[in-house]
């Protein structure tokens, strides 16, 4: 990712399995085999930056897809890419709109894919359904302050932080992930 970005410029970066290029942004996709020369791509639980050298970090849609634990290191690792003033950025389902759009729905095809999604299947076990609370409240306990929620008409919803006070312990991190797993 380093040559597809210019010294000076801020550097934005996204992590996302959607295949589609966002304008300021260096995307970095999570499925190699699918990528082009002229893309990026990495498997995000090795994924390595140096340390507060990013401005901007888009997450997006890719806390759909990780076991919880994996999650909590990812975000403690990413955290620390972040510049004093960097902002992460953070693009997820909304768990609350995705039931109540089950609900409300008399569209059988819509059902199974909705049912699909939250009960997860063989191939794509279910992970994370995350609120604008809970996905703050675990920012929190990374020293991450949320600045910005913005649900979206999509089913989404867009969470911006900012960094809070001291990255936590390896230990704290580490005790969050038991926590939760």
């Amino acid at each position: 990712a380093a040559e597809l970005h210019t010294r000076g410029a801020p550097l934005r970066l996204r992590l996302s399995h959607l295949k589609d290029r966002r304008t300021g942004y260096i995307t970095i996709y999570d499925r190699p085999e699918e990528t082009t020369d002229s893309e990026c791509s990495s498997d995000y639980a090795t994924l390595h930056f140096p340390h507060q050298t990013v401005d901007e970090l888009w997450i997006d849609g890719m806390l759909d897809v990780l076991p919880l634990s994996v999650a909590v290191d990812c975000l403690a690792r990413w955290r620390g890419w972040l510049k004093p003033a960097g902002c992460l950025k953070i693009q997820t389902i909304d768990a609350q709109a995705a039931v109540a759009r089950l609900a409300s729905s008399d569209n059988p095809l819509m059902m199974r894919e909705a049912n699909r999604f939250l009960l997860g299947t063989e191939e794509r076990p279910r992970r994370v359904l995350w609120t604008s609370e809970t996905l703050g409240s675990l920012l929190a306990s990374l020293a991450l302050a949320v600045t910005k929620v913005q649900p979206l008409p999509d089913g989404t919803f867009v969470l911006i932080a900012k960094l809070d006070g001291p990255a936590p312990s390896t230990a704290h991190i580490e005790q969050l992930a038991k926590q939760l797993a």
